[in-house]
């Protein structure tokens, strides 16, 4: 059986409001779920020129203002690290979370996930011999192009010997001598910033996105990648979105330089694996191009991509370090303040010089 969760092109997920707790940031107490299109706010900023959508997470980097040093050693993500960061720090991430929903780091790695194969009853549409019947169902969901399709592997079904054994067996995992030949519960990830695969159990990476869910990783009915459900227990951890931050900083200052920049075309390409063009039908009825990506990152690299071929640059302003992105290869400031602020830096450091100049002129007299 093969069913699908569609990506709509372009669609993204975040909550009304986010918490940053025990290292995670994750959905605050009955926070709504909304999906909203990342890409009409990018092709509104071409149109008007405006800074695009994914300037908003360079800049945010710069905001993160810390009380103390975590250490070189330490967890960025274990609870003492966002216990350093400032009060505004803090109120400026969860608002950009809110604005912009978390980045998908898991949804952006995850190609494969197998769950555990459970017994499961016939639906009432099935022919029977016996009402007590029961087959072993295992799910496999498997990351397409635009979409996550769930394939379900079946056994031939089989008659309990009474009620009271069907009602024990329904819904429980199978032992794992009775069906030895099928898959065990696995995740197959894609390296972040590479090419690699790895496959891991489910109480590796992947359960470290889950710090609600109690029980063993191996045995959790899990729900689909990107569905209402999986959203609903999804967090990042804080070490996990804070390098995603800083990496996709320095991918784009490196691709921005004069080299070959293969690193950061590496790391581009990767990120690329999670979006697709798809076809979408305009307002007047023809075809035109959208694309669906499998993660907020993803869509943003694809957007920085756009940018870079036609010009467009992230550079670093001298004045304040902020981050920016511009579309003139001359631009050297973020802002018409910062400008003027090395302008007027520089005349006075060239009257200063001067004035100097004119001292040790008149000492040597």
């Amino acid at each position: 059986m093969r069913e699908t969760l569609q990506i709509a092109s372009g669609a993204w997920w975040r909550f009304s409001r986010y918490e940053l707790e025990d290292g995670y940031l994750r959905p605050a107490r009955a926070a709504k779920l909304e999906a909203y299109d990342p890409w009409a706010e990018y092709w509104r900023s071409r149109e008007e020129r405006l800074a695009p959508p994914y300037e908003s997470l360079l800049a945010l980097l710069g905001t993160l203002k810390w009380t103390g040093f975590p250490g070189e050693n330490s967890d960025l993500g274990g609870p003492a690290a966002p216990r350093l960061l400032s009060s505004e720090a803090i109120t400026g991430l969860l608002t950009w979370c809110s604005t912009h929903g978390l980045l998908g780091v898991l949804p952006q790695r995850a190609c494969l996930v197998t769950l555990a194969p459970r017994f499961r009853p016939l639906p009432r549409s099935m022919p029977r011999t016996s009402v007590h019947q029961l087959r072993l169902v295992q799910h496999e969901f498997v990351r397409g192009s635009t979409e996550w399709v769930v394939n379900e592997r079946k056994s031939v079904p089989w008659s309990t010997k009474s009620r009271r054994d069907w009602e024990a067996m329904k819904g429980r995992l199978a032992p794992p001598d009775f069906a030895p030949d099928w898959n065990q519960p696995r995740a197959i990830l894609q390296e972040l910033w590479g090419k690699g695969l790895t496959e891991e159990s489910l109480g590796e990476t992947w359960s470290e996105f889950f710090p609600t869910v109690s029980e063993a990783a191996g045995e959790y009915p899990w729900p689909v990648p990107l569905s209402v459900a999986f959203w609903r227990l999804y967090a990042e951890p804080f070490e996990e979105f804070l390098w995603a931050l800083i990496s996709f900083k320095a991918m784009l200052l490196d691709l921005a330089g004069t080299g070959q920049a293969s690193q950061g075309r590496d790391q581009m390409h990767a990120l690329l694996a999670s979006v697709s063009p798809v076809l979408d039908r305009g307002k007047q009825g023809g075809w035109k191009q959208q694309w669906a990506s499998m993660s907020l990152l993803g869509s943003f690299a694809m957007m920085a991509l756009l940018d870079l071929t036609e010009g467009w640059r992230v550079r670093e302003c001298p004045v304040d370090r902020r981050t920016f992105v511009a579309d003139a290869w001359q631009a050297r400031y973020c802002s018409a303040r910062c400008r003027r602020t090395a302008q007027k830096r520089a005349y006075r450091s060239k009257k200063k010089t001067a004035g100097e100049g004119q001292s040790s002129r008149a000492d040597s007299r």
